[in-house]
């Protein structure tokens, strides 16, 4: 391993620790959960979970684990991040997270509303209007890795090819 590599791997640990010494809340699976106990609407949560340090988002749920574990952390029904977009009822993460997981309730989506929200009792997911709800907040304490940057001198010395001899002319 070169010493870059080391220097590297040592940032990258010292940064998740740094990050999951300073959750808020609770740790499960690599993300900090923030679970209120206070009602607001769809906005007001999403602003609420903005104003963290560092900042948070309104929950993402990628599997049933994940589904299960947030359902025995919250009060009662709380809002998801996701919402449902144009008239195809297309439901998109509004956190910038990518999951296809789903767990809407029997005959959900109904078209109660763009927004969406997870009951207590059973996990089951719930298309309501904006209402009070629960907000809950995540981030992943796996920090995202930095851009590279280019080198500001060279790695190594460039070689020199070697010479050849000049053919001759042959008589």
């Amino acid at each position: 391993m070169t010493s870059m590599t080391v220097v590297a791997l040592v940032f990258l640990l010292v940064m998740k620790q740094s990050r999951a010494q300073t959750c808020p809340g609770t740790m499960y699976n690599g993300k900090c959960y923030q679970f209120s106990v206070t009602y607001s609407g769809f906005a007001a949560c999403q602003n609420q979970c903005s104003t963290y340090s560092p900042p948070m988002t309104m929950l993402c749920i990628q599997d049933s684990s994940q589904n299960s574990f947030v359902q025995s952390n919250i009060g009662a029904e709380t809002w998801l991040g996701i919402t449902r977009t144009g008239f195809n009822n297309t439901w998109v993460w509004q956190t910038g997270c990518y999951s296809t997981y789903t767990n809407w309730g029997t005959n959900e989506p109904n078209g109660d509303g763009p927004y969406a929200h997870i009951y207590k009792q059973n996990g089951a997911w719930n298309d309501v209007a904006d209402s009070g709800k629960y907000c809950s907040c995540e981030y992943s304490t796996i920090p995202s890795p930095e851009p590279t940057q280019a080198p500001t001198a060279p790695t190594c010395q460039p070689t020199v090819a070697p010479s050849r001899p000049t053919p001759q002319p042959t008589l």
